[in-house]
């Protein structure tokens, strides 16, 4: 496979982020708008930011890319396409999507928008990326879990004519759970990942309750690919990303600068010609790689790990005595003075200090502290509140003997410095009282004042820019011979485009004359049609037809052109609003109204039950639950097999029970493909498929697109019609994804668990009414009609979870590994489940399912006393889920009545259903 240079995508959560990506070498940038984006809380672009700062990014070659890699709410739809329309016209480089609908809104609203899929849609296998190319993606940012052995197998399958590119991350924070499949969150407090509103949980210290151990449990090291390039380059991937759109441009700088330099060391230094398009940010050498890594430690920096591109459990990935940022370690407190008024620390400086340094000094143990009893967990706690002292260098002096020197405004590695505590230090960010400082504590460099410096001069426009909007334009300039009373003119014709529509035309003649010498006519209009300035608009391709060998005054050409520009912003909003009309339109003068529980709504059929298990010994309770309420109809089982609880792998071994069981019952069943299915879990899970496939099996339910098109595969040799729900991780939030869900062959969706109130009426009445429908085009079908495809009613279409264990995380990364310094192996873990709990006194689960963590509540989600509620929205199936957590007969049997009474459940929580998702 021929070896590419791959681009550097930097970060920018900001201005000073976009300018420090631009000085330093990146390729291209993404970054986000003011909404809808997975970093909502950046300082994140405007529209009109956008306008200035996309021509001085082509300008330089470097691309743009923009981030709307969130969920969407229905009552969103119509700004996310007002927002679509915008960006294309403003012809940024690519978006960057997680949420199906959008995807389907760009192919018609914004046809000519680049399509990125996010790491957000999870996709983790050759399969995904083939059916997201199918889709019209044309770039894959991988999971964050991804081997080089993984990649380079994808690269070598797609081959190397594909037209699908893959991005990957290099470098930044990491997710303890698969991006986009955290639910921690969102379940927490409303503020979901999936919706760019992450409240960190993973980086709390929880404590082990069931066992000894406590930590950052779920704390991941950053991830630091620079040492590891090499194999991310052969494996054949198109894009090195960077993480880091909240953080500042020190760190965007250093970042961009390390792998520069290292693929200029791959590629470049060999034949004496560097990587990237041009020079920009060549201010580095081989022998800076010390300066560069320190400056990394003083941006923003966890320990570091190459997480799995050697392989999975290479080693430890997680972090258990910190989850922040520490800086550069400078030495223990040797001596602590105390005066009137003032206290000063000794120690022994390990780094250069120089006056208005950032100085933080951590209480207690250092490394393993918290693995310990005892203080280690308050240790834990301190760390995540912030109590340390932190505080801005202003009066050091080094001592020798019994004498000092200084103030200083620098300190030189290895000399002996004391230093005052400012009285100000003594309280941390949240209001927390410190204290003092003891000798022994550790004291750490976390700001530098001479990076600072320097970033500030590279976060800054170039010399020549000015802050001006131009939006681009495609201009033709036709020439058209005439006669006007009897003497030979031309016809000048002037069309400006936008993605191919015309937004404005002139026309106009002009005499012909011959010119003295050469003509520069060419050249003439090419300077003065370039740019429209008082208009604002740029022409980004500039076609001439027609005669250019005459002459015409400049002082025309100009004449010309100031007539021109009047009509561009008109032309330009008309074609916006034009565009954004075709959608809206749909969504005019609609109000869905006051939410309304109190059973006003007409039920739209009687309400039936789906139960979903992963433990073939709950198939008796099932059966006793459909003997004991005869009143009550369970549709359907759902059973997704799973090696941790089978007693044999061969498929027949449950495929016979689940075959008798429905014989029996009469309650058909459904296979269920697990969420994530990487490249060591596809044969077993091929084995389970085919062979229920052989069986004439013919109902599956899939979580993502990888699954869906490896079902797809497989059944090809059998052939027939298969029916395939979505399950919540399709992440059916909106009309628009959920059109796309049928245009996939989906022949159900699982409402999303993340979901509140007033989405899901907005979201269901809107498919419900023909009237209210923006996607009522045979895809999109009302109550009483039906879905030609699948010949179902689109009330029957949805179903709603109402009892889950929410699987808060879903990760690779092993709590267990961490805990033992490396992987326990299957016959001492025994896969067992870990029960933890966090500073406010909350329990959850670990459970560890074949090398697989997932996360629990002790507390399950439940909505049971909403399912009527629910039935006259326009819900007709009802799901309740028995997975991971091992659940006795009795208390399926006792959820799934209180579900049938509408009754609620104790010790359960409703998520967002009775608030508001943000």
């Amino acid at each position: 496979m021929t070896r590419q240079i791959p681009e550097i995508l930097a970060p920018a959560g900001g201005r000073q982020q976009f300018f420090a990506a631009l000085a330093s070498g990146a390729d291209a940038v993404y970054l986000g708008l003011k909404h809808f984006n997975a970093r909502a809380r950046a300082e994140n672009f405007s529209l009109d930011d956008l306008a200035e700062l996309i021509p001085l990014a082509h300008r330089s070659g470097m691309k743009v890319l923009v981030t709307l890699n969130i969920l969407i709410k229905e009552n969103e739809l119509p700004l996310v396409v007002d927002q679509l329309v915008a960006l294309e016209a403003l012809g940024v480089d690519a978006v960057i999507v997680q949420d199906l609908g959008v995807v389907g809104l760009i192919k018609r609203f914004a046809p000519s928008l680049r399509i990125h899929g996010s790491t957000q849609m999870a996709i983790h296998n050759l399969a995904g990326i083939q059916k997201a190319r199918e889709m019209g993606v044309s770039r894959v940012v991988l999971a964050r879990e991804m081997t080089a052995t993984e990649l380079l197998r994808i690269r070598r399958a797609l081959g190397e004519t594909s037209d699908v590119e893959i991005e990957v991350f290099c470098h930044g924070s990491l997710c303890y759970s698969y991006s986009g499949l955290c639910f921690f969150s969102g379940a927490a407090d409303a503020r979901s990942g999936n919706r760019g509103e992450c409240a960190y949980t993973c980086r709390k210290p929880y404590k082990i309750v069931s066992e000894e151990g406590q930590g950052f449990l779920f704390s991941m090291k950053d991830l630091d690919t620079s040492q590891l390039l090499n194999e991310l380059v052969l494996a054949g991937v198109h894009t090195l990303k960077i993480e880091g759109r909240k953080k500042d441009a020190q760190y965007v700088s250093a970042t961009v600068k390390l792998y520069r330099q290292r693929l200029d060391e791959l590629f470049g230094f060999a034949t004496g010609r560097p990587t990237g398009g041009d020079h920009r940010g060549r201010d580095t050498k081989a022998s800076d790689r010390a300066k560069l890594a320190d400056d990394l430690k003083l941006a923003f920096q966890r320990d570091l790990t190459g997480f799995f591109v050697k392989g999975r459990y290479h080693e430890n990935v997680i972090d258990l005595d910190h989850s922040s940022h520490q800086g550069l370690a400078v030495g223990p407190v040797l001596a602590v003075r105390h005066a009137p008024k003032e206290t000063s620390i000794q120690f022994r400086t390990q780094v250069a200090l120089d006056r208005f340094d950032g100085i933080r000094i951590i209480p207690g143990a250092d490394e393993g502290a918290l693995l310990r009893s005892g203080a280690g967990w308050e240790t834990a706690v301190k760390r995540y509140q912030n109590q340390y002292i932190e505080f801005s260098l202003r009066d050091a002096r080094t001592v020798s003997g019994s004498s000092s020197q200084g103030p200083l405004t620098s300190v030189a590695k290895g000399s002996l410095v004391e230093v005052k505590i400012p009285q100000a230090a003594g309280s941390s960010a949240k209001g927390l009282t410190v204290g003092v400082p003891q000798k022994g504590d550790l004291i750490y460099k976390v700001r530098s004042q001479s990076l600072k410096e320097r970033t500030e001069k590279l976060a800054q426009p170039p010399r020549d820019h000015r802050p001006h909007q131009r939006r681009p334009v495609d201009l033709r300039i036709e020439w058209l011979p005439g006669e006007r009373d009897g003497q030979k003119i031309l016809q000048l014709r002037l069309t400006a485009s936008v993605c191919g529509q015309v937004i404005h035309s002139l026309e106009t003649s002009v005499s012909k004359d011959t010119p003295l010498g050469a003509s520069t006519l060419k050249n003439d209009l090419d300077t003065e049609f370039r740019v429209f300035g008082t208009a604002g608009f740029y022409a980004q391709s500039l076609i001439l037809e027609g005669a250019n060998d005459c002459f015409i005054p400049r002082s025309q050409l100009k004449q010309i052109k100031n007539e021109f520009s009047l009509g561009l912003v008109p032309g330009y909003e008309k074609y916006l609003k034009d565009r954004q009309r075709s959608f809206a339109s749909h969504y005019k003068d609609h109000e869905i109204g006051p939410l309304d529980s109190t059973g006003s709504e007409k039920a739209v059929g009687v309400m039936s039950y789906v139960i979903k298990i992963d433990r073939l010994e709950r198939l008796g309770a099932v059966e006793t639950l459909q003997k004991k309420r005869r009143d009550i109809q369970i549709a359907e089982l759902v059973f997704e097999p799973k090696k941790a609880f089978l007693n044999s792998v061969a498929p027949d071994s449950f495929l016979d029970q689940l075959d008798d069981f429905s014989r029996r019952t009469g309650i058909s069943w459904r296979m269920a493909l697990p969420t994530v299915i990487r490249g060591w879990d596809e044969p077993l899970v091929k084995l389970w498929t085919t062979a229920a496939l052989k069986r004439d099996f013919r109902d599956f339910e899939v979580g993502n697109l990888g699954a869906l098109k490896l079902l797809e595969d497989w059944n090809q040799p059998f052939g027939g019609d298969l029916s395939i729900v979505g399950d919540f991780t399709f992440y059916g939030l909106n009309s628009e994804a959920t059109a796309v869900g049928r245009e996939l062959g989906l022949s159900g969706m699982t409402l999303s668990i993340e979901d509140d109130q007033t989405n899901l009426k907005n979201h269901l009445a809107r498919l419900l009414d023909p009237l209210k429908s923006a996607r009522n085009d045979g895809v999109t079908a009302p109550v009483a009609g039906t879905d030609g495809a699948a010949g179902r009613r689109v009330a029957d279409y949805y179903t709603a979870i109402v009892y889950k264990d929410t699987p808060l995380f879903i990760a690779e990364a092993c709590t267990l590994t961490a805990l033992h310094k490396g992987c326990p192996t299957s016959k001492v873990c025994g896969y067992r489940t870990l029960e933890v709990e966090n500073a406010e006194g909350q329990r959850f689960f670990v459970a560890h399912e074949t090398c697989k963590s997932i996360v629990y509540g002790a507390e399950a989600y439940s909505i049971t006393q909403w399912t009527g509620l629910l039935n006259r929205w326009g819900v007709k199936r009802a799901r309740l889920d028995f997975l991971t957590r091992p659940y006795t007969d009795g208390e399926l049997i006792a959820c799934c009545e209180a579900a049938f009474d509408g009754r609620s459940i104790r010790q359960t929580h409703s998520a967002n259903f009775c608030n508001t998702l943000l």
